[in-house]
């Protein structure tokens, strides 16, 4: 008797996992309203066969199934991911990138075009076509090399880098600023060649810098000036009519005036009249004069080419704290039919100030000297202090005064 059998094995079959995530996704890009982010898909186990891509608004999706998603207004001021899922056969499984703050440009914030815009440390406008190349031009000492910087792709000028350049100069390793390039991009670029009358911005290899006083405030770079520094516009003379013809002006800027508590001097932030009342064009800055009894003043004055006969002078006492960064929003309407209204200036977050009696008609000629940043050209009114951001804009912007200073605020943290 016999029989047969047949024996079965049966084979050891490796089930099919779902991707698995080991290195999560990267977008990059410049971080700033109107630019393209990218998102790589990421390191994943277990042969993805497709991948789908979800763009995030903090936590709203937005954008569409794509590696790239092109920044929008609401962006602004957000954080910005994307999450990656990853499919095979077996199933799906995500990942979610790093995140992305996205800069809310004070240009396209304020809702209209800015006439000039400089800062030194942050692109101010989305449509600035050469923010990632030409912020600011910065001279060494050692060997008087001249470079060219922009923003990094996080919408920051990265003064590390700036400061590491200028450190691998040899000799003295100071700094200075040569150019501030006019973000608003009709090219009206505040130079200047003669390295006396340059600002300095950094000293023996490091960094100068000046802090707010407000909650959370941080070390920002600043030019420092120490009487004689100014940049000019060239063949500006007609470029900035609007500030002293009639058509409204607005001028947002960010520095600290003086050295001491009690400084005792005028200084001049910017102007195209020399000071002086026989010239035409604006002076704008601070006053702190005791033979005169201004006492740490804004004054505005605009000058119609007619010796000691101005067409809007205001100097009012007590707006602003020297040696003190300040947020301060100066308007221009020279031939305003209420005298009050041909100047007004705010402060940081604080009320309106206006003083103006005259009524005098403004020029409408052309300016009588080039637009300059600091010490006015005719020696009379130094610049003693630390700057670091100057728009001027060809409009009112009364209405939008708060958002401009409450967004200028949130990166200088003046109060």
């Amino acid at each position: 008797m016999s029989c047969t059998g047949t024996a079965t094995s049966n084979a050891l079959t490796m089930g099919n996992y779902a991707p698995v995530n080991s290195v999560a996704p990267v977008v990059s890009g410049t971080a700033v309203v109107s630019q393209v982010l990218t998102t790589t898909d990421g390191t994943w186990a277990n042969s993805p066969t497709s991948f789908s891509y979800q763009w995030k608004r903090g936590a709203t999706n937005i954008g569409t199934n794509a590696t790239t998603y092109t920044l929008v207004a609401a962006d602004a001021g957000q954080n910005i991911t994307c999450i990656v899922t990853a499919t095979n056969e077996a199933g799906s499984a995500n990942a979610t990138s790093n995140a992305l703050a996205i800069i809310d440009t004070i240009v396209q914030k304020s809702g209209s075009a800015s006439a000039a815009a400089y800062d030194i440390n942050m692109v101010l406008n989305s449509s600035y076509a050469n923010y990632s190349t030409q912020i600011v031009r910065v001279r060494r000492s050692g060997d008087n090399a001249e470079a060219n910087y922009g923003v990094a792709s996080n919408g920051y000028v990265d003064w590390s880098a700036i400061t590491t350049w200028v450190n691998s100069g040899g000799g003295t390793q100071n700094g200075f600023v040569v150019t501030i390039y006019d973000q608003s991009g009709n090219g009206r670029n505040f130079t200047q060649s003669t390295p006396a009358a340059q600002m300095q911005i950094i000293a023996s290899g490091a960094l100068l810098t000046d802090t707010g006083v407000g909650s959370g405030a941080v070390a920002r770079a600043a030019m420092k000036a120490t009487g004689t520094q100014f940049y000019g516009i060239a063949a500006s003379t007609a470029m900035f009519n609007f500030l002293h013809n009639g058509g409204d002006g607005w001028i947002t800027s960010v520095q600290r005036f003086g050295s001491v508590a009690d400084p005792n001097a005028r200084y001049t932030l910017i102007g195209n009249a020399n000071a002086a009342s026989a010239n035409i064009g604006v002076n704008v800055g601070y006053m702190d004069l005791v033979a005169g009894l201004f006492n740490n003043a804004t004054e505005l004055a605009v000058y119609r080419g007619v010796g000691g006969a101005s067409a809007a002078i205001s100097i009012v006492n007590n707006t602003l704290l020297p040696n003190q960064v300040s947020i301060v929003n100066w308007q221009l309407d020279a031939d305003n039919a209420t005298a009050l209204n041909r100047t007004a200036t705010w402060t940081n977050n604080g009320s309106i100030s206006q003083i103006n009696v005259l009524t005098n008609a403004p020029s409408t000629s052309n300016s009588t000297t080039n637009m300059q940043w600091g010490a006015s050209g005719n020696g009379s009114n130094a610049l003693v202090g630390s700057f670091q951001r100057l728009i001027i804009w060809n409009a009112n912007l009364s209405t939008q005064r708060t958002t401009i200073t409450d967004l200028t605020n949130s990166y200088y943290g003046a109060y």
